[in-house]
């Protein structure tokens, strides 16, 4: 696997990781994790994953309906640190690992998603690809759906979306 860095992301990656931090903190949840992630790059003006996911079968409202539920269960804390889940982590360096596999430079918010869909052992606790698997997501059809929408482009600078 290879390990995450972040100056090796998008300009979309890195907003919807710090988008995902702000939501963890604001919803008083001890954690960023997968999920966060997930919502964060969903509600991106312009971003590529709420298109992504719809072209594969899954719609951002199921989604964020399913993530909401989840997220109405969770224990809520106020003050103390933020802590980076393990879920997330793995989600991070998968996403490197997906750029590297795609020969991609940086890491977008697609690899994201190919990431919390990964067939890889260290997936299988990943929150967000257990959700997106159970409302009919998979890498196969999320692969498929970017080959249909950027081609033969990959993404070699930090704001490919821009």
């Amino acid at each position: 696997m290879t390990a995450f860095n972040p100056e090796q992301t998008t300009v979309k990656t890195r907003h919807a990781i710090a988008h995902a931090q702000a939501m963890a903190r604001e919803l008083g949840h001890p954690q960023v994790d997968s999920l966060h992630l997930l919502m964060a790059a969903l509600s991106q003006d312009g971003g590529l994953v709420k298109p992504l996911l719809e072209r594969a079968g899954v719609h951002g409202a199921a989604i964020e309906r399913a993530v909401t539920q989840a997220f109405s269960k969770r224990p809520q804390v106020r003050g103390g640190d933020l802590r980076v889940s393990p879920d997330l982590h793995a989600t991070l360096d998968l996403a490197a690992t997906e750029a590297a596999t795609l020969k991609d430079k940086f890491v977008s918010t697609e690899h994201l998603v190919l990431a919390m869909l990964s067939d890889s052992s260290s997936a299988a606790s990943i929150e967000a690809g257990k959700l997106l698997r159970s409302l009919g997501a998979s890498r196969e059809l999320i692969l498929s759906a970017l080959q249909e929408m950027r081609g033969s482009q990959s993404v070699n600078t930090e704001d490919p979306e821009g």
